[in-house]
């Protein structure tokens, strides 16, 4: 099964970025592995498809094996860890966090 189907965040990895700000969150853009993502432990937005059809999803949380996406407001799926690697799409991702100082 496709993750998200053909939803997905119609936007470009500068409007994710400045969503992010405008929420009150830093945003990073990094062109990384999807196992270095995950290590880094913050909600991202990542690309998931093909490389000729990708499009955004947000990653917001992993444990264990189990990682929870949304491709829309209000909707959450559940994937293993597989399922997303099978499905991710090397490139850019947009990592976000709440700056404590």
């Amino acid at each position: 099964a496709a993750i998200a189907g053909k939803k997905g965040f119609p936007a470009t990895a500068e409007e994710l970025a400045a969503f992010g700000e405008a929420n009150g969150l830093e945003a990073e853009r990094l062109t990384s592995s999807l196992d270095k993502i995950v290590r880094l432990g913050y909600p991202a937005f990542i690309r998931v498809g093909t490389a000729e059809d990708a499009r955004w999803v947000a990653l917001l949380s992993v444990a264990g094996d189990t990682v929870t996406l949304t491709a829309g407001m209000n909707e959450t799926m559940t994937v293993t860890m597989a399922q997303l690697a099978e499905a991710f799409v090397e490139g850019e991702s947009v990592v976000l966090w709440r700056d404590t100082d």
